[in-house]
Parts: structure tokens; C-alpha cells; sequence
């Protein structure tokens, strides 16, 4: 990250390097999500922080202890305990820019080095309790993460910095925490979001980066069919940032939007995006998290209005409760300098508006001109109106943390298959279920072709970048390490990029789960392997041993073995890597080819749902149960002659 200050430019390990320098008995600590350190090296390093300079006196850690799908996403600075900060600003390249947010800025650049569109956040400044607070919570983070206790600060004098005007004092200050991994989990942030805005009367402000819980928006649609209840003028980018997000989180977003739309009977409502030039198509991107209600609540953090926030993820927010006139003024104050920010007016012209019509979101509505405005949110584009709208809410903003156990049988159905295949011929519940939904297509009862049209079109959109790509790839090499079959892995990626581009991010993935396992197992050793996996390792461990990559050859194209326990043995069988990889791939390619044709089938099926198309799938499905019968037969001669892998010379 680059901070300024009168000198200039400062990036943050050159200001550490000098207040360290400064101060020599100082120490400083940073507590990161450990994702962090994958999306910084795919951002060109900027949680980099290895300076000589600081060698034993900073000290980051990379924690890792949220839930599957979760993430560490407070943001918190503490001094001393005696002042603190918190808020939506990560400590991140590409966080910096100033109210102006000029169109070009050369100050506002990547970690590469490249220009950046503006951006907005807010921050919040709190000393004495309120950051002793604060203080206790980082502390208490930071045990969890290391088992190490840091020290309290001793007594400290006050450090407000220097020309900072003290907004607030002597106010209450409540902090909200969302922890699922606390004991009992901490789900302070969605409380408190339900109860200010249950609590709005006259308006409510909000500017945020995400509105996708379906929670909160079913409090704020009470909130605008009542007849006297507030405004509600709802701040956000115009588009969510990133290959993920804009096709997935957005989906959510439209679809919350139009459920408040609906709701808005008496016009009450405002959905807006901020540009900086319209003339130019530049937006400015909201980062914000901010809620100011009825001027009398004014809170700050970083938790967004979405289901993750209120469960999955760890967040801190701050709130001040204000009660006397002269705070109230204050926080009018602070609505008004925001949306005049937004609106490129002086901060007079909109107060002079809404005490002449007594209405915020009309007085917004008369000052929308000129280039650098806000605009109101259309409506949500018709080919995003299908069902993967919701699909997409409760995969990529789930209201619980995964736990995966859950997740695999969600994805899997297991138990499923087994139950099926029980009642009917091998091979026969495939040929049927097909058939089925055919006939049911065909007919028009199942019209599945939005969600597969949408489902296709998120990840295309995803793989069109390399960021996007790497990242798929990433998953399905992570999703091969944890048990899912190569099968459904290869098939959907045929499915939904065709068989040569599916083809080609299957064969990285595949190649990346391999490496992952075979990874694994090396570091464990056999002795923990074998604790992990039994019996199951001998067999495996003395044929990979005599026969090394033959083995794996035999033991890919004649599937005794698990995908992901294969690599795990060989790794701690202490067989190369190379040798693994490449018997691996001599054995997996007819497999690879037989899933990548049945995913393309299907592709090709959901396109255009006729007689050919199913014919294709069922040529498909017929070749892979012919494969499984003779590897089937295959194996039971192999038994019969007391052999524990079939010979392969």
C-alpha cells in the first residue's frame, strides 16, 4: 500500500522502516488472512514486507483459522491502545485516493505500477476505551492465531494526531463483531444491523459495497411498505470488482434490488452508483461501509450488507450512539459531506435543499446533474433474471460457513447413487434419469435453460481472464485434492468451456491435484499416511515401489485407488514426482477423453435439446459403462489370480 504525506509518496514497509528507526524499542505486529499471501502474489506482492529493515521487529502472521468459504476481513490499526482505527480500507495496493477522486491520478496506482480508477472507503479514528477496545480484540485474534500472548501497553499519553479535528466526545462507542470460530460464535454485526434499521424513522443512508442478504432486505422492505416509515439511499459501485464477483455477487445484488423496488409503495426508495465523469464512463468504486440512521447512529466498518458478513467472514464495525444536539448536528454533518462528495456539489447547496423540501432522497433527485454525479440503478438486465440468480447467492454468499462434510454431500448427493443403483441393472439409472429428463424437457414441464445458459456464461466470463482462469483451475485441482471424482471435475469443465477449452483447464487441474497430493504425502511421511489412510497404504506403497511409474499407470487406467489417495501414497512411498506424473497421465488419458466427449455432449445438449444431441450423450454415457465393465472384468480376473494389480508391461 502507498500512503502520502507532506513529503509525498510513502509506501507502508518504508514507513515502518522509519518509525521502526525512530523508535527502538517498538515492535509491530500484523495479523493477515492467509489467502492474503496467494492473492498478493497474483496482485505482484503487495503484502510484501520481507525489508531488511525490519528483520525482529515485524512480525506477520498469516492466519488461517476462518471457515471453509470464510475470511479474515477486519480491518483494524491499534497504537499504543490509545488510538485506533477501523473501517472498510485494507492495508492493500489500490486503496489510495483522496475525495477529489480525479479521473487520472498518478498518485493512484497498482503494485505493478499501473494506473487504478478512483476508489472510496472510510475509516474511523476512536482513542481512550473505545480503542482500548480494540486493543483487547487484537490481542485476542492474535493469541488464537499464534497461541502467543501479546503484552498490554502500559499507561500512554494521548497521540491524537495533529490537525485532526475531534468529530465526537465523550459519545458511546459500540463495537460489533462477527467471529465464527469465537466460543460461542459472535454475531453481534447482523444484530445490530437489524435493530438500527428496524430502528430508522425519518432516513437512512447507506453506502456499501454489497447488498446480498436477503436478511437485512427483508427488514428494509417492512421499512418501505410501512406507511410512515424513512428514506433509504443506498450508496454502492456500479459493478462488484473481480472475475467472481461481477458474475456471481452481482447476480445477487439485482435480484435484492428488484425485491426493494417492488417493495418502495410510497417512493421512498433511492439505488444509486457514483460517477466521477460520465462524459468519460468513469465510475467511482464504493469500498465503503458505512450506515447513518435517522443522523442519531453513525457506524463504520468492515462488515457489507451480505450473508458472509453476517456469518462467515471475521468483522469489526464501530458504531456511535449520539444523543445530544450537538453530536446529531455533527453526524448530519457527515451524511451531507458524503453526499455532496458524490453529487460534485458544495456541501450548503445540499442542505439548503433538503431543509426547503424536507426530504433527503428529493433533494438528491433535484441535484442530479452535470458529469460527476450519481445515478440511479436501472433495472436488473433481462438475461440476468433466471434462477442461478439465487443459486449463485448461496454458493458464493452463504448465510452459514460451509462445513464440508456438508458441502461434498451437497455437491455429490451422496448416498444417492448407491441407493439408485441398488434397485436397478448396472448401468441402467443413468440410461433413465436421462431419458426422463429428456422426455420432461422436450415437453416443456423442465425448462432448465436459463440456469444452464447463466451457469455457462459465469464461467466463461471467469475464464476469460488469467486471473479467472488460474483461479478455476486453482479450485479444481483443490476440489480433486479433497476427494471429488475426476469424473464430475473433467465433465463439467468440458460442460461448460467446450472439450478443447475444458480439455485444457482439466489437464491443469488434474496436473495440480497430482502435484498437491504427491506434495502432501512427502511432507506427512508414511508413518502419519499410514495413520491417515490404514491399510490401504501397503498395497499401494510396495507397488509403486517396485514398479514405480508402471504403477501409477495401472493404477490411474484401472481405478483400484482413489485419485487423491494415489498421489498420497506416492508421496509418501517416496516416489518421484516426474515418474508420478507422467504414469498418472498415460493411465488417466483414456478416461480424460471419454468424460471430456460426455461433457461436451451434454454442453451441446443443453444448447439444443434434440433427438442428435441426445443420442450424442447417450453414445457418450454407453462408452463410459463399457469402459467401466471391462476394467470391471479386468479386475476380477486380476483377483481371481490372487494379483494385486494387473500386470502392465
Amino acid at each position: 500500500m502507498i500512503l502520502f504525506d507532506a513529503a509525498g509518496p510513502v509506501r507502508v514497509v518504508d514507513l515502518f522502516a522509519r518509525v521502526l528507526e525512530l523508535r527502538p524499542r517498538l515492535r509491530i505486529t500484523v495479523l493477515a488472512w492467509d489467502m492474503a499471501r496467494t492473492m498478493a502474489w497474483g496482485q505482484g506482492g503487495a503484502l510484501a514486507l520481507d525489508d531488511p529493515r525490519l528483520a525482529g521487529r515485524l512480525r506477520v502472521v498469516y492466519d488461517g483459522g476462518t471457515p471453509l468459504g470464510g475470511s479474515h476481513h477486519q480491518k483494524l490499526v491499534v497504537i499504543d491502545d490509545v488510538v485506533a482505527f477501523c473501517g472498510g480500507l485494507d492495508l492493500a495496493a489500490g486503496r489510495f485516493d483522496t475525495p477529489a477522486h480525479r479521473v487520472v491520478d498518478t498518485r493512484r496506482v497498482s503494485a505493478r505500477g499501473g494506473p487504478l480508477p478512483p476508489f472510496h472507503d472510510v475509516m474511523m479514528m476512536v482513542d481512550g476505551e473505545a480503542a482500548a477496545a480494540l486493543g483487547q480484540l487484537v490481542r485476542e485474534r492474535w493469541w488464537r492465531a499464534t497461541g502467543e500472548a501479546l503484552p498490554a501497553p502500559g499507561p500512554r499519553a494521548p497521540i491524537w494526531p495533529e490537525g485532526e479535528g475531534i468529530q465526537w466526545s465523550d459519545v458511546r462507542v459500540g463495537i460489533s463483531l462477527t467471529d465464527p470460530k469465537a466460543q460461542p460464535p459472535r454475531r453481534q454485526v447482523q444484530t445490530l444491523f437489524v435493530d438500527l434499521i428496524h430502528a430508522a424513522q425519518d432516513r437512512l443512508y447507506v453506502e456499501n459495497q454489497y447488498l446480498t442478504s436477503r436478511d437485512l432486505a427483508l427488514v428494509m422492505e417492512a421499512q418501505l411498505k410501512g406507511t410512515e416509515g424513512p428514506e433509504l439511499l443506498i450508496v454502492g459501485p456500479e459493478h462488484p470488482r473481480g472475475p467472481l464477483a461481477g458474475v456471481t455477487v452481482g447476480l445477487a445484488r439485482w435480484r435484492l434490488f428488484d425485491r426493494l423496488r417492488r417493495a418502495d409503495r410510497h417512493k421512498r426508495l433511492r439505488l444509486m452508483w457514483p460517477v466521477v465523469s460520465r462524459a468519460r464512463g468513469v465510475a467511482l468504486y464504493v469500498h465503503s461501509k458505512v450506515m447513518i440512521v435517522d443522523d442519531r447512529y453513525v457506524r463504520v466498518g468492515s462488515a457489507n450488507l451480505a450473508a458472509r458478513s453476517l456469518s462467515a467472514d471475521t468483522e469489526a464495525d464501530l458504531c456511535l450512539e449520539l444523543t445530544r444536539p450537538e453530536d446529531r448536528a455533527l453526524a448530519t454533518a457527515l451524511r451531507r459531506r458524503l453526499v455532496a462528495e458524490h453529487l460534485d456539489v458544495p456541501e450548503a447547496r445540499l442542505a439548503e435543499a433538503e431543509d426547503r423540501l424536507g426530504s433527503m432522497v428529493r433533494a438528491v433527485d433535484g441535484l442530479l446533474s452535470g458529469d460527476r454525479t450519481l445515478v440511479p440503478f436501472g433495472v436488473a438486465p433481462e438475461a440476468l433474471r433466471g434462477s442461478f440468480a439465487e443459486e449463485a447467492e448461496l454458493l458464493y454468499d452463504p448465510p452459514e460457513p460451509f462445513q464440508l462434510p456438508a458441502l461434498i454431500e451437497a455437491v455429490l448427493g451422496r448416498g444417492a447413487r448407491e441407493r439408485l443403483s441398488a434397485r436397478l441393472p448396472r448401468g441402467l439409472w443413468s440410461v433413465l434419469a436421462l431419458s426422463v429428463g429428456f422426455g420432461l424437457w422436450r415437453v416443456g414441464v423442465v425448462r432448465p435453460d436459463d440456469t444452464i445458459r447463466l451457469a455457462g456464461a459465469t464461467i466463461e466470463a471467469i475464464a476469460a481472464t488469467w486471473d479467472g482462469w488460474i483461479l478455476l483451475a486453482i479450485l479444481g485441482g483443490v476440489a480433486l485434492s479433497v476427494g471429488l471424482p475426476v469424473a464430475l471435475v473433467v465433465t463439467l469443465a468440458a460442460f461448460e468451456l467446450g472439450a478443447r477449452n475444458g480439455g485444457a483447464l482439466a489437464a491443469v487441474s488434474l496436473t495440480l491435484g497430482m502435484t498437491t497430493t504427491w506434495g502432501v504425502g512427502y511432507t506427512l511421511g508414511r508413518r502419519r499416511v499410514q495413520r491417515l489412510v490404514g491399510s490401504a497404504l501397503n498395497p499401494i506403497a510396495q507397488a509403486i515401489q517396485r514398479r514405480g511409474r508402471v504403477a501409477f499407470f495401472s493404477l490411474r487406467i484401472l481405478p483400484v485407488a482413489p485419485f487423491a489417495l494415489v498421489g498420497l501414497v506416492g508421496g509418501a512411498a517416496g516416489a518421484p514426482l516426474s515418474g508420478m506424473l507422467l504414469g498418472s497421465w498415460l493411465g488417466l488419458l483414456p478416461y480424460v477423453a471419454l468424460f471430456l466427449g460426455l461433457g461436451a455432449s451434454l454442453r451441446r445438449f443443453s444448447i439444443s435439446p434434440d433427438p442428435v444431441a441426445f443420442a450424442l450423450v447417450l453414445g457418450a454415457v454407453a462408452l463410459i459403462r463399457g469402459a467401466q465393465a471391462a476394467l470391471s472384468a479386468a479386475l476380477d480376473r486380476a483377483a481371481a489370480r490372487g494379483a494385486t494389480l494387473p500386470e502392465v508391461r
